[in-house]
């Protein structure tokens, strides 16, 4: 007995391309933020590493360094250095003949800078019957306010 497995001629092997499920919008952080750590599996819809590659690839990794650690981007931001750049995730098909890139921009900013709070002093004037109800308009106000009320003086 002789068994033959010979496919036939008219099917073709069926070709599977990645396939985008969820895009990353822009990210803006601080210099020196955090690590993100982003899992493949929100951004693609199969991650298994018997049929698709993943590549990651910052423009300017001064700014930030993209790469791949098994099922997750990560992204390590600058603690110097501030700008904006792209980064590009890669996935294809072990038999590499198709792929997807997946594009986001990275902005990193100088940290933010705590300032005192600025206040411009101002100064009322009362004359001496006004006071009593511009005391309590004053009260009623919500703004923290110091005043000095003068009696006017005459002359002699």
């Amino acid at each position: 007995m002789n068994i033959s497995r010979t496919p036939p001629a008219n099917i073709a092997p069926v070709v599977i391309c990645p396939e985008i499920i969820s895009q990353i919008p822009p990210i803006e952080v601080a210099q020196g933020s955090a690590l993100d750590v982003i899992p493949l599996n929100q951004l693609f819809a199969d991650v298994s590493a018997s049929s698709f590659d993943f590549y990651a690839v910052s423009e300017n990794s001064g700014i930030v360094e993209a790469k791949i650690d098994g099922d997750k981007l990560i992204l390590e931001y600058s603690s110097s250095i501030d700008g904006s750049t792209n980064v590009t995730v890669v996935s294809s098909n072990v038999s590499g003949t198709c792929n997807t890139d997946l594009n986001f921009t990275v902005t990193v900013v100088p940290p933010a800078v705590n300032l005192s709070p600025v206040f411009e002093p101002q100064s009322v004037t009362i004359l001496e019957n006004d006071a009593e109800e511009t005391r309590q308009r004053l009260q009623n106000s919500h703004h923290l306010l110091m005043y000095l009320i003068q009696k006017e003086r005459q002359l002699l």
